[in-house]
């Protein structure tokens, strides 16, 4: 993420497990290597976005995985926004 680990860049176990979550539901953990390039929002945000990111390109490429990561709630975006003024 960024140039530097996920683990480096996401300290908490939490959030590191919401990054894994795509690659261990439909276990591509060590056949997918994953670059990404985060900006904006806080740390809760940049980790959804980005386990919702890992699961699109896994769906790219491979069509079967999709209904498993539908099974585990990995293919809905959250669409709350901050209130605006």
């Amino acid at each position: 993420m960024n140039g530097r680990e996920y683990r480096e860049f996401f300290p908490s176990l939490q959030y590191q497990a919401m990054v894994e979550a795509p690659l261990k539901a439909t276990g591509t953990e060590s056949r997918v290597d994953v670059m990404a390039n985060i900006k904006g929002g806080g740390l809760t945000g940049q980790c959804g976005a980005l386990s919702l990111g890992i699961a699109r390109a896994l769906k790219v490429l491979d069509q079967s995985l999709e209904q498993t990561l539908r099974d585990q709630h990995l293919m809905t975006r959250d669409a709350r926004m901050k209130e605006r003024k």
